[in-house]
């Protein structure tokens, strides 16, 4: 037949926990998403900067800045160029990206070699 108030209780308390559990790990996962998406982001613009220092003839890449055009967490992004001269054919080309995560501003750099060909 029905229900015992009892059995009404037991079933209506296991939902409440789970029902919490769910509303807790909610944002937990929610930021976590947020923060991929930026990590992702970074990567990929660094990777299009990478890719525009494969553009630049050797003579002309030099040190730069830019603070334009950029998503709203992200600050600057340096391109920092370094030579040895004892190998005056090839130029060191680090690309740093500064991004505000967490409230902190953090930094994340991807490096490559040039030779003029």
């Amino acid at each position: 037949m029905g229900f015992t108030l009892i059995e009404t209780l037991v079933a209506m308390t296991i939902f409440a926990i789970g029902a919490v559990a769910m509303f807790v790990v909610f944002p937990a996962s929610s930021m976590a998403l947020r923060q991929a998406k930026e990590y992702t982001d970074i990567g990929l613009l660094l990777d299009s900067h990478l890719s525009l220092v494969k553009a630049i003839p050797f003579d002309q890449l030099a040190n730069s800045s830019v603070t334009e055009n950029l998503p709203a967490y992200v600050q600057k992004i340096d391109r920092v160029v370094s030579q040895d001269a004892a190998l005056p054919d090839l130029k060191h080309v680090k690309i740093i990206t500064s991004y505000i995560s967490k409230g902190r501003i953090r930094t994340d750099s991807v490096t490559t070699y040039v030779v003029k060909t």
